[in-house]
């Protein structure tokens, strides 16, 4: 009762202003406040996500990676991604049956050559 006399009696005091002016800047964080800490949640996520990363990259490999890198001639072992590009795969299916048919193509010919020169022998005695 006597906070309402003293509104009525004195509306612009300061002190009742400096609370009315608190009072709405409380109220207004409290519309705000959920999407700051949602914000505030994923932010600190990133973050670990990236220390985490970091640390990794950062660190020594494992034995096992150690044994993986080092190779009998010193030369590191090419790494071979799971997954390939169309592209590649189709480059190296055309390059595998390319050989096949050379060699096919080369086994033809020693035949060809060699009934070849059987006749000629066969002729010429």
């Amino acid at each position: 009762m006597t906070n309402f006399l003293h509104k009525l009696f004195n509306p612009h005091c300061p002190h009742c202003a400096a609370e009315a002016e608190a009072e709405r800047e409380s109220e207004r964080l409290s519309r705000i406040d959920p999407t700051i800490e949602i914000l505030k949640m994923e932010l600190e996520k990133s973050q670990r996500r990236e220390r985490l990363l970091l640390d990794k990259v950062m660190s020594s490999p494992s034995p096992e990676m150690n044994q993986v890198l080092q190779d009998t001639d010193g030369k590191t072992p090419m790494i071979v991604p799971k997954s390939t590009l169309w592209r590649a795969t189709q480059a190296r299916l055309e390059s595998e049956s390319l050989k096949v048919a050379d060699e096919i193509r080369q086994k033809k010919i020693e035949e060809l050559e060699g009934s070849v020169l059987g006749e000629k022998k066969d002729a010429s005695e």
